[in-house]
């Protein structure tokens, strides 16, 4: 199978777009509401690919 260039371009474009809107838009806006349980869920939770540790939080 081939890849087109367009389609790899279109693709790195929407993970850009995805992340900065999260980054930007969506992580604030969880901050905000949730407060210290988020700055603890973000300390323990990756934020695209999970973390292979073992323990208790």
């Amino acid at each position: 199978m081939r890849w087109s260039r367009a389609l790899l371009v279109y693709g790195v474009v929407f993970f850009i777009a995805v992340n900065l809107f999260v980054m930007l838009y969506e992580e604030p806006a969880l901050r905000a509401q949730f407060g210290a349980s988020y700055e603890h869920y973000t300390r323990t939770v990756g934020r695209w690919v999970p973390r292979l540790h073992r323990g208790s939080s």
